[in-house]
């Protein structure tokens, strides 16, 4: 019995314990999210405060715990690598701010700089519960955070993070609120503008005016938050002719984007006992650099001077290459017709397609741009898909105006595009459709600044300011039609028309050509092989029309054909790198199989354009000539697996070698089925041998 008594003792402490661990745990979640473990690395959120009142904020941190020797990526990554996302979760009562980084490290792998963080990490938002926040509601907080992690490899993860905070009359602080407090003090100062400017004549230069409290301390390190506009692999000039001004000069980058009215940076100081410090800053361009002013905030220009813009930019248009041949025909088609009524009602019917396309392509751009995506004017050129269709267009236009294709009987159906549709008032709407569709690769001065204000704007002003520009380009077919001096001063219909309609096709064959080269680097010589089959498709198709004299079934079944052809392959046109050296072939376990089968030798890269490891490897040992020449000399496939996107069957493979990310190399020779692995490390030696013992 006393063994008994003890022993139900011992369970009910066991109990007890048991219980007050369980309590421990939840309170010590209090203003924290669990922790996420995944591959090399550790996350949480960590709030300021447990409760929270309406209408006040909290700071809300990400604490990131990569392994030894692994990194995480700045907000600029640098060469390679991809920054840490959080996609918030949606609540009409939060609001999030954007994220707050610390200052990084700078590290020089093989020629590749990158920017991030070794160790415990912390990344901010400010989160603000709506006054509108019923008192005694618990709220979740958090999202899906995506990260890149790297070390030898880089391995890609993600994690839903959440943690609860209740609304109440008074803000309760969280046991983790002087963590987040000092974790925040460490994050940058931010500047704001200040008086200086940089110039990129030469080399990359920024003249900054600092204030008084930094002109007493040392200047020792500085990191672009603007990305792609200079080299990171010189190490940047600091200099201060002066205490009130700071110096900074490096190269600037080989192929820059589009310079931006303003350059981010962040720059770090340190006082005469070593402390450093970290301030932010952004300085506006020189007047000497060509800027990309649809980076232009809206409320720099009143809005009478973006629509003004908006009209000068769209008059211009015309001017373009891409747009002038499509509003000569149309202007020549008017100088035939007699009728002042008809005159003004084609003009209303072109105006009308000119701004209702406008309004479309816009709609569609402001409603990505709310859900999230990083676009602008021309959105729509980044899909190889649309380019293909404009070149299939420019180039149709083009043979039309060349005399090689009539669109109808005379020069008057050739100037009234869609006219067979409905009539004159459809054939001009038609025509101002697609005067906005070729003009849409082109962009006019002024144009620029417009919608780059426009699209900072509610819908309604940013709607205006498109439909303002495409009446800009509608204006000279307009004033023409409304205008009788206009129509007058211009010549009378004779020869001249058919000599300049000719002439007008050259512009259109080199917006062809220009669209076809932005198509193949888009995409890759394979499917720029594609594209070019398709025109051929066009011109068989219209060479059959031209020779079917006697109106024969099969041969307009056949050229009906021969166009539906070409544009079946466009939706199957996906973008890729153009191939060089060794030719690589798309990974798949058929291919290997057939391979193996054949006796073939065989060369596996499992790659990503994210992973720093595998470019270095791929630029030193397999872009090598001694490589390259043994792949040719011993036939070995060359089989690529990309995993820049997540790819199931490639995830599978890296499983199958007890691998969790890439690069991973599979060295198969003429007749085994078995691989070597070769080491995360590559060189061309290791090739070499690889195939030669």
């Amino acid at each position: 019995m006393r063994y008994l008594s003890v022993f139900k003792r011992l369970i009910a402490f066991i109990i007890l314990a048991a219980g007050s661990f369980v309590s421990a745990q939840q309170s010590d979640l209090q203003g924290r999210s669990e922790l996420a473990y995944a591959a090399n690395i550790q996350l949480e959120f960590l709030a300021s405060h447990q409760s929270l009142a309406p209408g006040e904020s909290l700071d809300l941190a990400l604490r990131i715990l990569p392994d030894e020797n692994w990194h995480i990526y700045w907000k600029n990554p640098g060469d390679t690598g991809l920054p840490t996302k959080v996609e918030w979760q949606e609540s009409e009562l939060l609001s999030y701010s954007e994220l707050d980084w610390s200052a990084p490290y700078r590290a020089d792998y093989q020629g590749f700089i990158n920017y991030g963080y070794y160790g415990e990490t912390y990344i901010f938002s400010s989160v603000r519960v709506s006054e509108s926040a019923p008192i005694g509601q618990p709220l979740r907080l958090g999202g899906r955070v995506d990260w890149l992690i790297c070390e030898e490899i880089c391995i890609p993860g993600n994690a839903t993070l959440e943690l609860e905070v209740m609304v109440s009359e008074q803000s309760v602080e969280s046991p983790w609120s002087s963590d987040v407090a000092e974790a925040r003090d460490q994050l940058p100062i931010s500047l704001g503008t200040l008086p200086g400017s940089y110039r990129t004549d030469g080399e990359f230069q920024l003249s900054v005016q600092l204030p008084e409290e930094l002109q007493g301390l040392e200047p020792v390190g500085f990191f672009p938050i603007s990305q792609k506009l200079v080299n990171n692999l010189p190490t940047p000039v600091l200099s201060k002719p002066q205490d009130n001004t700071l110096l900074i000069s490096t190269e600037n980058a080989l192929n820059p984007s589009d310079y931006p009215l303003f350059f981010e940076g962040l720059v770090q100081f340190e006082n005469p006992q070593g402390v450093q410090f970290n301030y932010e800053f952004e300085v506006e361009a020189d007047p000497s650099v060509t800027i990309n002013s649809s980076s232009e905030p809206a409320d720099n220009l009143p809005f009478a001077l973006i629509l003004i813009f908006a009209l000068l930019g769209g008059l211009i248009l015309n001017l373009m290459p891409c747009v002038l041949p499509v509003l000569s025909l149309k202007v020549m088609h008017l100088v035939e017709e007699n009728d002042s009524g008809n005159r003004k009602i084609q003009g209303l019917a072109y105006t009308a397609g000119v701004i209702i396309s406008f309004l479309v392509i816009a709609s569609v751009m402001l409603a990505l741009r709310s859900a999230g995506e990083s676009i602008g004017w021309g959105f729509q050129l980044q899909s190889p898909i649309f380019i293909g269709v404009l070149v299939y267009v420019v180039f149709v236009l083009g043979l039309s105006l060349s005399g090689f294709l009539e669109l109808g009987a005379s020069l008057t159906r050739l100037g009234n595009i869609g006219a067979g549709i409905s009539g004159p008032v459809s054939g001009s709407f038609m025509t101002g459709a697609l005067a906005t569709l070729v003009a849409t690769p082109c962009t006019a001065p002024f144009m620029g600044a417009a919608m780059g204000a426009a699209v900072t704007m509610s819908a309604p002003l940013a709607l205006l300011v498109f439909a303002t520009l495409g009446l800009g380009l509608a204006l000279p077919f307009l004033a023409i039609s409304f205008v009788p001096a206009f129509a007058r001063a211009m010549p009378s219909p004779g020869q001249w028309m058919v000599t300049l309609k000719e002439a007008l096709a050259f512009p259109l064959y080199l917006t062809a050509i220009w669209l076809v080269w932005v198509f193949a680097n888009q995409t890759n010589t394979d499917q720029l092989a594609v594209l070019l089959g398709g025109l051929v498709l066009i011109v068989f198709g219209i060479w059959l029309s031209r020779i079917n004299t006697r109106g024969k079934r099969w041969i307009q079944v056949t050229m009906l054909a021969s166009w539906l052809l070409a544009l079946s392959v466009l939706p199957n046109i996906q973008t890729g790198g153009s191939q060089q050296g060794i030719a690589k072939v798309p990974y798949s376990d058929q291919a290997l199989a057939s391979a193996l089968t054949n006796d073939q030798a065989v060369f596996v890269n499992m790659t990503a354009d994210w992973c720093i490891t595998c470019k270095v490897n791929e630029r030193v040992a397999l872009q090598n000539s001694e490589v390259e020449e043994l792949f040719a000399e011993q036939d070995i496939l060359y089989l690529e697996g990309d995993w820049t996107n997540a790819d199931a069957v490639i995830t599978q493979v890296l499983e199958r070698f007890d691998r969790s990310g890439v690069p991973l190399y599979l060295v198969y020779k003429s007749g085994e089925s078995e691989p070597e692995i070769l080491p995360q490390i590559l060189t061309p030696a290791l090739v070499l041998e690889a195939y030669s013992s």
